[in-house]
């Protein structure tokens, strides 16, 4: 039997992206946002699982969002049928382009200046001009940026580097030098996308209104294309490689990880975009960068605020 729940549980958990504490509450009541709301015995009985190692496996499947550990009876946020579609694009994806893009990830390691003299990179520089732009208008953002020290953050602090201000060190769309604005669609979205791959949990949030930003490179999954190869290579790239999901060890000096999307980047700016809307890498929400801040309309909504990963704003003593 031993055997057959560790066969189980890496599926049951994959049917798992939320849970109750990772809700928003209002007036002490859970207002069910996050993932389709359902419950564990429901999943158990389309696994028809036994009801007497219900509570065993239960106790054994956790909500990878916050971590927190299930109970049987306890209610769960499954995948929704977009985070599906995401699933399903990306093994398409892997079965389609891993060897091609393993090919010029080894490429552009060894020469990060020649992206363009591989077959891939040449390719992406050609279809990317066949994209769409898309526009943003009166459309809500979050910022997040790392609790550095005990000062306070003011709404100067959420807005893009001053290049001529502070040292930008590079990142996943830009090089050394070269400010650029990242924003999430949600705050959630925001805070895991800053303090993946660490223990951290407490950020600085800001929420803005991004009133008009124009040509967009959008390869978001789902996105759609005249031709069906381009939305495919763009996403998986930005996405679903593993080449995009290594983990950045920030206290190396070498990236080579950030080597291909930077390439993504460039090339959307010869083509004439001003950002790109993708969806992250970890988690389902989208995620937006733009090039030039100078070209971007947002209006900031109050202020800075302390945020955490649980859903909880909390005060710091300052």
């Amino acid at each position: 039997m031993k055997t057959d729940i560790d066969d189980l549980l890496p599926k049951l958990q994959d049917e798992i992206q939320y849970c109750v504490t990772c809700q928003p509450y209002d007036g002490g009541d859970v207002v069910w946002v996050l993932g389709e709301q359902n419950d564990l015995e429901s999943l158990f009985d389309e696994y028809e699982i036994p009801d007497d190692i219900r509570d065993e496996i239960a106790n054994k499947l956790h909500c990878p969002s916050c971590g927190r550990q299930f109970e049987r009876f306890d209610d769960y946020g499954a995948k929704t049928e977009y985070e599906k579609q995401v699933d399903q694009k990306r093994d398409e994806w892997f079965a389609k382009y891993s060897d091609e893009l393993n090919d010029f990830v080894h490429f552009i390691e060894q020469y990060p200046y020649l992206g363009a003299k591989h077959g891939l990179g040449e390719k992406i520089i050609n279809l990317l001009p066949e994209f769409p732009k898309t526009n943003i208008e009166n459309d809500n953002w979050y910022r997040a940026r790392k609790i550095s020290d005990g000062h306070k953050f003011a709404r100067k602090d959420m807005t893009a580097p001053n290049p001529e201000q502070v040292q930008i060190g590079e990142g996943r769309f830009n090089h050394y030098g070269q400010s650029h604005f990242y924003l999430a669609k949600t705050d959630i979205g925001a805070a895991k996308e800053l303090l993946a791959m660490t223990d951290e949990k407490i950020v600085w949030m800001q929420n803005l209104i991004v009133r008009k930003v124009t040509s967009i490179l959008d390869v978001r999954v789902g996105f759609h294309s005249p031709d069906p190869d381009a939305p495919l290579i763009a996403t998986g790239l930005i996405y679903f490689s593993d080449a995009l999901n290594q983990i950045v060890e920030r206290n190396k000096f070498w990236k080579p990880e950030y080597f291909v999307p930077r390439f993504i980047a460039d090339a959307a700016k010869l083509a004439g975009f001003e950002g790109i809307l993708y969806t992250s890498n970890h988690h389902y929400f989208d995620n937006l960068v733009i090039f030039d801040t100078s070209k971007i309309e947002c209006e900031f909504v109050d202020d800075p605020f302390i945020f955490t990963l649980h859903d909880e704003h909390i005060d710091l003593p300052f």
